[in-house]
């Protein structure tokens, strides 16, 4: 376990939260994607070496400026929803990491592993769905090196083959990786929002 010296910042919430990263990682890994658990391991130590070397704490460098971009990316990615649902998936393709290990988890069911499979589910997609909207709230970010996650939930309606109209109100999950200087999407997994009984 390691703690992350963030000022303002309790260490013991910052463990939590790494931990949290980790926890779903192990879970991707299991799913069939090892290579982001490696990832991980990997990025975390170069970013520790980086901070070290410009004499700054571990896990302190650009730190605030970093969940800034991943949470600019999770808005890009709502944007880019929209599109699809208008018809077009050109802008959710960019927005993802083109290589063997993305997943998907669709919120209209299935699960979908490599570039081919999402790529395919989102071009279905933009022609099974038309006329929705969403819009994100309840955003959180973290990052750790070279991975982070977004977690937020999405409501709207989308309209399934031009006749059958329906709500959307998921909670989702959006794992990135920094790719070129860029936060591409790895995984997403939304469901839909469990109904809160009272007793």
């Amino acid at each position: 376990m390691f703690v992350i010296g963030i000022p303002g910042v309790d260490p013991l919430t910052r463990t939590v939260e790494d931990a949290m990263l980790a926890l779903a990682l192990v879970a991707l890994a299991a799913c069939g994607c090892p290579g982001l658990a490696a990832c991980w391991a990997v990025s975390r130590e170069a970013t520790d070496r980086e901070a070290l070397e410009r004499g700054m704490p571990s896990g302190v460098a650009e730190h605030a400026e970093t969940e800034d971009s991943v949470a600019r990316a999770a808005d890009a990615y709502t944007r880019a929803t929209n599109a699809m649902l208008k018809g077009d998936p050109g802008p959710i393709i960019s927005l993802w990491s083109q290589s063997d290990d993305v997943t998907l988890f669709s919120p209209l069911g299935g699960r979908f592993v490599g570039w081919e499979e999402v790529r395919g589910a989102f071009e279905l997609a933009a022609v099974t769905v038309s006329d929705g909207g969403i819009t994100m709230t309840n955003l959180i970010v973290r990052t750790d090196g070279n991975l982070a996650y977004a977690i937020f939930s999405q409501t709207g309606r989308v309209c399934v083959r031009k006749t059958i109209e329906a709500a959307l109100d998921v909670r989702a999950t959006t794992i990135f990786r920094r790719e070129d200087g860029m936060w591409k999407i790895v995984h997403h997994h939304a469901d839909p929002m469990p109904a809160v009984g009272v007793a």
